[in-house]
């Protein structure tokens, strides 16, 4: 099954890379660093990553990462339950395909979760989108970053 995915994965990623005509191969990202709001609730995520963001036509990369959760004032969440990371490209109308994301808490403090299994599919601006529920607040907060190009 695991190899069934992968080679899905290298067609659907040519197939897009094809189709969308973007520059392959990537410098570091342009994101948004730092704690920043959620929508509604004015719960706080912040998202670093292990290495820069990236997409090859030759290897497929695992991106992975720490996300954090706040309070309205910063203050790290005690509560922080169903997080789910979702990346998108809304331009081109596409996701990471039928590789999803894997997030699970991260050490000893409730507010940090660790997100692995991320494969960006082409190079672009992707929409990462995480949803959770923070101290009882149920939001979703959203950061763009830049994969290749410049």
């Amino acid at each position: 099954m695991k190899r069934f995915s992968l080679i899905f994965m290298t067609v659907f990623s040519i197939f897009l890379i094809a189709a969308c005509d973007e520059k392959k191969g990537a410098p570091l990202p342009k994101h948004q660093d730092g704690l920043q709001l959620a929508e509604k609730s004015g719960w706080q995520a912040e998202l670093t990553w292990d290495q820069s963001p990236r997409f090859s036509d030759e290897e497929f990369m695992e991106m992975r990462g720490i996300i954090l959760f706040a309070d309205e004032n910063g203050n790290l969440a005690s509560s922080v339950e169903g997080v789910s990371l979702v990346a998108d490209m809304p331009q081109h109308g596409h996701g990471t395909g039928n590789i999803q994301p894997i997030v699970s808490p991260f050490g000893e403090v409730p507010s940090k979760f660790r997100f692995e299994n991320l494969y960006f599919t082409m190079t672009g601006s992707w929409r990462i989108r995480i949803s959770a529920t923070v101290n009882g607040k149920v939001d979703a907060w959203f950061t763009t970053v830049e994969v290749g190009g410049s």
